[in-house]
């Protein structure tokens, strides 16, 4: 599994969006627009966390069930 503090982040001025961009190179389509570029860096290091829990969660088979609109 990936360690969350092994990931290679990038912080970086977006002048479209007028924020600075946090991105991990491990997951591409994940990224955190912030003011500053420490709060960049610090979403997105939140965001792998969670999504390396949601996996290590799938990966042990606790992920959580999806419901549909019908509750099924």
């Amino acid at each position: 599994m990936i360690d969350a503090e092994r990931c290679t982040y990038r912080v970086q001025w977006s002048q479209e969006d007028e924020q600075f961009l946090g991105t991990v190179a491990e997951f591409p389509s994940l990224s955190w627009a912030a003011d500053s570029s420490s709060e960049a860096f610090a979403g997105i290091r939140s965001v792998v966390v969670d999504v390396l829990a949601d996996m290590a969660g799938a990966d042990a088979g606790e992920g959580s069930r999806l419901v549909g609109p019908e509750g099924g």
